[in-house]
């Protein structure tokens, strides 16, 4: 990670988007679902940047997962985040 203050971690703001995306996946209540992830979206679109990891292609594409038959794309508020997951999917040089 560089020096750069705008890769630092922001703990506070990877916690609540942690929140919001924990609530809508477990939220039974379809409409109360809905708002919560148009919620989170809101948080999450604004956001200066986002972190991925790349699948093993040559292309440099994102990796897609998949939980309980739903597809999924691990998007990251910051490197550190990122690099903590992707040493599951080939270390942090893929994010």
């Amino acid at each position: 990670m560089s020096g750069d203050p705008k890769s630092a971690p922001n703990i506070a703001q990877a916690k609540k988007v942690d929140s919001l995306a924990g609530a809508a996946r477990t939220e039974p209540d379809a409409e109360k679902q809905a708002v919560l992830w148009r919620n989170l979206w809101r948080e999450v679109l604004p956001l200066e940047s986002w972190f991925f990891i790349s699948d093993d292609s040559e292309t440099l594409s994102p990796i897609f997962l998949q939980d309980n038959g739903q597809v999924s794309l691990p998007a990251f508020t910051d490197s550190t985040r990122a690099a903590e997951l992707s040493v599951r999917f080939g270390g942090a040089e893929r994010v």
